[in-house]
């Protein structure tokens, strides 16, 4: 039985310490300002320093141009929930890269796995099944089941969210009146939340995107980041691009990120949120958390299989049922 963040850090150690044995490539590390995303990164990077082999390359999707590897090298493609055709771009280059190093070593850290449509299920197979060489970490249950069915020739894997790994410390907390429902503003939000209905409640997603000035003019910098990077990199014959995550001109870093959610969340002592990750960084830093389902049964399926027996960890089908949850938890 899984009780604690300790079992879920072994389950990633057991599964995987061994079976990257060699030296690796990380591709399609994320750019974008989703702090879950930056902290399964963070998870994919402190265990990777744990492993005796050398990273030799990481790229993200934005930003990325095949290197030339040896067919030994470890391709490892960054974990999270877009596997399938949800979040299509990310797929299409999970895609892209089989088809292009048809001779090494792929590893895909955990990912959830939702298709909408069974044609995109039956692609995708057929291009992972080709390849033969192909490890797939699945996050929870029903994504091995689904693995194991249509992707036969892959070797699948159930392990855990690769932030589990991540190496954290809570900040000092300031104490506010109320508490937070992390709600998240994309397509994955099951239904919308009527913000005066919980007026008890502070209604946020990721501060990160905070469309105040300052984050209008990132962004704008961000996408002249994009442009001037992809035409020196059309016109680079020399291969200068080689280590450039995010672009030519300076970008924040991962744990800048992270330590933006840190921050953020360590305000409120219990949470509720819509994002599997504002769920998982509240378990890391011991707040409590109720765990609000996503549009497909991502969050509720992660749930069952791992958080079910963890402490602080709760899970609610909607906000009204996490509201009911929180008030026994505060009474």
């Amino acid at each position: 039985m899984i009780n604690s963040i300790l079992d879920l850090k072994k389950i990633i150690n057991d599964n995987l310490f061994d079976l990257i044995d060699g030296d690796y490539v990380l591709f399609d590390v994320p750019e974008h300002r989703n702090i879950g995303d930056q902290l399964i990164w963070r998870g994919e990077h402190d265990f990777l320093k744990q492993i005796p082999h050398n990273c030799l390359f990481i790229s993200s999707l934005g930003y990325h141009r095949n290197p030339k590897i040896d067919k030994d090298t470890i391709i490892l493609l960054h974990g999270g929930g877009n596997f399938g055709d949800v979040w299509v771009l990310h797929q299409k280059f999970r895609e892209k890269i089989i088809k292009d190093y048809p001779e090494n070593r792929i590893i895909i850290f955990p990912q959830s796995v939702q298709f909408g449509d069974k044609s995109k299920l039956v692609e995708a197979a057929k291009i992972f099944n080709n390849h033969g060489n192909i490890t797939i970490c699945a996050r929870d249950s029903f994504s091995y089941e689904l693995l194991n069915e249509h992707f036969n020739s892959c070797k699948i894997l159930m392990v855990p969210d690769m932030a589990f790994s991540s190496s954290l410390e809570k900040k000092v907390k300031t104490t506010k009146s109320k508490d937070l429902i992390l709600k998240r503003i994309d397509k994955e939000l099951a239904s919308e939340i009527d913000e005066k209905q919980f007026s008890d409640f502070e209604v946020k997603d990721w501060p990160t995107y905070n469309m105040d000035v300052i984050e209008y003019i990132k962004k704008k910098y961000t996408g002249l980041n994009r442009r001037i990077s992809e035409t020196l990199l059309n016109n680079d014959k020399e291969g200068l691009d080689s280590f450039r995550t995010f672009g030519f001109l300076p970008y924040r870093k991962r744990d800048n990120f992270v330590d933006i959610g840190i921050d953020f969340l360590s305000s409120y002592d219990l949470n509720i949120t819509t994002r599997l990750h504002g769920h998982i960084l509240s378990l890391l830093l011991g707040i409590p958390s109720i765990i609000v389902d996503n549009s497909y049964g991502k969050n509720k399926r992660f749930y069952e299989t791992w958080l079910s027996n963890v402490n602080d960890s709760y899970f609610a089908k909607d906000v009204e049922e996490a509201i009911v949850i929180y008030k026994e938890l505060k009474s």
